[in-house]
């Protein structure tokens, strides 16, 4: 299968050029075109952007791209927590009946490790089957993810879609996922196997009163009992590196980026 396209015109403008695009190992995750890259070419007094459809972005890092001999520029962004994008521009030439592989490299992150609070996650919770709910140990520099969570919800449903999207890539940072529900909050019927699709290393354990949540509001000095779902990271010494309430898109996208820059482990 190819992926062809022509100029702004339309017009041939030669023997086609063929132009093989790769994912760099480097990055944190699978680059998808128009979320994370683009491709433009020149023609008419502009870059244009070349536009495919959504159905399987990700075939274009698998096969090879026809297009024609031109001047061609390839953008890249990575958006980091907070908005910033960090972004990357590389100008090429492709001519008749060349055949090129280049590599899509998202910028590394330039976030400095910020200290948001300090939590010590070992409250008292239940497992759903009733039992004493155990806490991972943290050790060896692992990191940890906690979420309060309203399961029946449309804000918790999104962000387990979204870790679901990124499984893959979260397994393999082996980080042990928490999500913590208050009783009173808890749907009937809810079990680990409502959402089959989550990381790995995930568990559930049940509060039976708001006081792990209190106690990291009054750490980062805002109200958050309001605010759910609630995710953090924290690192082996308990200090709270990421965090994120209420509503939010690309936020499986944003923990792998923070785990991968953290070590995972």
């Amino acid at each position: 299968m190819h992926f062809s396209k022509t100029d702004a015109a339309g017009a041939a403008t030669g023997q086609p050029a063929t132009l093989i695009l790769r994912n760099d190992p480097v990055n944190p995750l699978v680059p998808l075109y128009e979320t994370h890259y683009t491709l433009a070419h020149f023609a008419n007094g502009k870059y244009n952007t070349l536009t495919y459809g959504y159905d399987s972005p990700g075939d274009l890092l698998k096969e090879p791209l026809e297009l024609n001999p031109g001047y061609y520029l390839l953008v890249t962004g990575n958006r980091q927590p907070g908005g910033k994008v960090l972004s990357s521009l590389t100008y090429f030439e492709l001519n008749p009946g060349e055949t090129r592989e280049m590599a899509v490299t998202l910028r590394k992150s330039d976030l400095i490790k910020q200290v948001l609070a300090t939590v010590k996650p070992d409250w008292e919770a239940k497992t759903l089957n009733g039992s004493d709910f155990v806490w991972p140990e943290l050790t060896g520099g692992t990191h940890l993810v906690i979420a309060w969570i309203e399961p029946d919800k449309e804000p918790t449903k999104h962000v387990f879609q979204d870790l679901g999207n990124l499984k893959g890539e979260l397994d393999k940072l082996g980080c042990p996922f928490v999500f913590l529900v208050q009783k009173d909050r808890m749907p009937p019927g809810f079990s680990e196997d409502t959402w089959k699709n989550l990381p790995s290393k995930s568990s559930f354990g049940v509060l039976s009163g708001y006081g792990s949540l209190q106690e990291l509001g009054q750490s980062v000095g805002k109200d958050l009992s309001g605010q759910l779902p609630v995710v953090i990271v924290t690192d082996a010494e308990g200090q709270v590196i990421y965090l994120s309430s209420g509503y939010k898109i690309g936020i499986g996208e944003e923990l792998v980026k923070m785990l991968s820059q953290a070590g995972g482990r």
